[in-house]
């Protein structure tokens, strides 16, 4: 009797801690959203006002992030520095590799920094700013948009986790 108490506990905390850690992974994309737009925007400041070189440029981008974000720009830098012939648009995708291994963005963040390799380090100033704004307000009407429904979302993982682990329980009995 007292093992299938146990196990009906265990049952339901793990899909609760399982809801948690979905609801902390929209809030923590909802962060790495803000924080990736507030580098690029830094990025931009480099480049045009500036007048930084690209690696360091993205490592000074780097350094103003933390976490996955810091990474995807620091890796670009590296790729650079190494002179190893890549191009900048290269370099970015090597950063964008990392990045996906390493944040909670998904597929639209992703497909928008993808656009940029195009652009980043071949054209001049005035159109690498165009494109990082472009990019920035994009990723602005995405976190405005997730940002509303955020709530509502943590909030059905949080209870949907509970409650499906006092269902699953219930059918064991």
């Amino acid at each position: 009797m007292w093992l299938k108490v146990l196990g009906g506990i265990l049952i339901v905390a793990g899909c609760g801690v399982w809801g948690l850690l979905e609801a902390k992974k929209i809030r923590r994309r909802l962060e790495q959203i803000k924080e990736l737009r507030l580098a690029l925007n830094f990025l931009e400041k480099d480049i045009t006002l500036m007048y930084v070189p690209l690696s360091e440029a993205l490592d000074n981008a780097g350094d103003f992030c933390d976490g996955g974000i810091g990474c995807f720009f620091r890796r670009g830098a590296a790729s650079l520095r190494e002179k190893s012939g890549i191009t900048a648009g290269e370099a970015w995708r090597s950063g964008l590799a990392e990045l996906k291994k390493h944040s909670a963005l998904r597929e639209p963040e992703l497909r928008l920094l993808e656009g940029v390799a195009e652009q980043i380090g071949i054209s001049e100033a005035g159109e690498q700013r165009k494109c990082l704004d472009l990019v920035s307000e994009q990723l602005k009407i995405i976190e405005t948009r997730n940002y509303e429904n955020m709530e509502n979302n943590q909030k059905l993982w949080v209870y949907g986790g509970f409650v499906l682990g006092a269902v699953v329980v219930l059918l064991l009995i």
